[in-house]
C-alpha cells in the first residue's frame, strides 16, 4: 500500500545555552555533560499528522554540543529535538541536569514554550548565576533556512533509520 503523506518536521528543537562556562571552570566546575528532561510527545500519526501518549522524557548525559550557540556570546550545552504538537504549547518544567564527571547538578526552567518547527532557545548565565536566563522561540525552518545536513526521508523505514542518525536536522 502507498500511502502519500505531507510532513513538514514534526519535532521542536530545544536549545540551552550559556555565557559562562569559563567562568564555572576558574570556579573548578569544568562541565562536561548535560542532560534534559522534558515533557514530549512519544507517538505520532502520519495521516492525521497528530501526536499521543504525551510523557517526561529524559535526553541522557551527552557531551556539550560543538555547534555555535543560535545566540551570539553563549555556549550550547545541550540540543534537543523534541515531537511536539502542531500548535505552540508550553512545558511546565525542563530540567538541565548536568555534570563535570564527579558531581551532578541540576536547574529547572518553568512555562517552556515549545512548537513543532520552531526552535526555542533557553539561555543566559546558567552555571554561576541564579538570574539572567532568557527564552525565546523562533521558526528554525522558516522559508526553507536551516537545511544544511538534512537527511530526506519519504517512508516510515527510512524515517527510522534518520532518527537513529547522528545527524540532526531530518526533513520529511
Amino acid at each position: 500500500m502507498e500511502i502519500d503523506v505531507d510532513l513538514y518536521r514534526p519535532f521542536a528543537q530545544l536549545n540551552i545555552g550559556t555565557s559562562d562556562l569559563a567562568e564555572s571552570a576558574a570556579a573548578g566546575y569544568t562541565v562536561k555533560e548535560a542532560a534534559v528532561t522534558t515533557r514530549a510527545y512519544k507517538q505520532f500519526n502520519f495521516i492525521t499528522r497528530t501526536v499521543d501518549q504525551a510523557a517526561d522524557v529524559t535526553f541522557g548525559l551527552n557531551t556539550l554540543p560543538t555547534e555555535a550557540f543560535p545566540v551570539a556570546g553563549y555556549d550550547y550545552v545541550a540540543m534537543n529535538y523534541i515531537l511536539m504538537t502542531a500548535d505552540k504549547g508550553v512545558n511546565p518544567t525542563v530540567t538541565l541536569t548536568y555534570t563535570d564527571g564527579n558531581n551532578e547538578k541540576t536547574r529547572t526552567f518553568t512555562n517552556i514554550p515549545l512548537q513543532r518547527n520552531y526552535r526555542t532557545n533557553i539561555f543566559g548565565q546558567l552555571f554561576t548565576s541564579d538570574v539572567d536566563v532568557n527564552v525565546e522561540i523562533i521558526p528554525v525552518y522558516d522559508n526553507q533556512k536551516n537545511l544544511d545536513n538534512v537527511i530526506v526521508v519519504n517512508n516510515a523505514e527510512e524515517l527510522s533509520a534518520a532518527l537513529t542518525s547522528t545527524d540532526k536536522n531530518i526533513h520529511v
